[in-house]
């Protein structure tokens, strides 16, 4: 395999694993609790508990696996995942922490974890909203009681991914996305006003 058709092949397993670790997020705030999914290759985590997955090769993206992850999601911890959707923990404590103002521990750890090089998918328990953070910001938040949220997690997934290609530039603007309702994705003015409107051209919504 040469390696423009290896990059593919890895960016496409990359969307499948955010689109699965989404869908997670969003039925477990749904149900009104709150979790932590945390994508990349970390080990700045303990287990409180044995570990079933420790062992053995499930990944996200396993037919049904959804289902069973937004129920082991709600265990006090995280989900921590491999980039290719391996599960490798649940009901894990992030060891790697920075406050979150205004917020409780699982915010804490959301922040704290990003910044080491992964990224953290979290249902707010607090008001009921998927956060996403990445490098420690909050880049995207998502409302899961907005209609129709579900079958658009494929494009927010492909806003999510090209903002990472475009290197995401940390600020207070917040802007909803044209043609996905309930989405805000945060970033610089420069970001917002320039890069991201270019994305949302490029992208094929349809």
């Amino acid at each position: 395999m040469d390696q423009k058709n290896k990059a593919s092949k890895e960016e496409e397993l990359k969307k499948k694993v955010y689109e699965a670790a989404i869908d997670t997020a969003i039925l477990i705030a749904k149900k009104g609790e709150g979790g932590l999914i945390v994508i990349g290759k970390t080990k700045d985590y303990e287990c409180h508990f044995p570990n079933f997955f420790e062992n053995k090769k499930f990944y996200i993206t396993d037919n049904g696996m959804t289902e069973v992850l937004s129920k082991l999601g709600i265990v006090d911890g995280a989900i921590v995942l491999d980039p290719d959707g391996r599960i490798k923990a649940y009901g894990a404590r992030i060891l790697k922490q920075e406050t979150a103002k205004g917020f409780g521990t699982r915010h804490s750890a959301a922040k704290g974890i990003s910044n080491s090089g992964c990224l953290a998918i979290l249902a707010s328990e607090q008001d009921k909203v998927v956060r996403i953070f990445k490098e420690g910001n909050k880049v995207m938040e998502i409302n899961p009681h907005t209609k129709t949220v579900e079958k658009n997690v494929s494009k927010i997934v492909k806003i999510l991914t090209k903002t990472e290609t475009a290197g995401l530039i940390a600020g207070a603007a917040a802007v909803p996305i044209i043609g996905i309702p309930g989405v805000i994705v945060f970033g610089g003015s420069y970001f917002v006003s320039k890069t991201l409107l270019g994305m949302i051209r490029e992208i094929d919504f349809k």
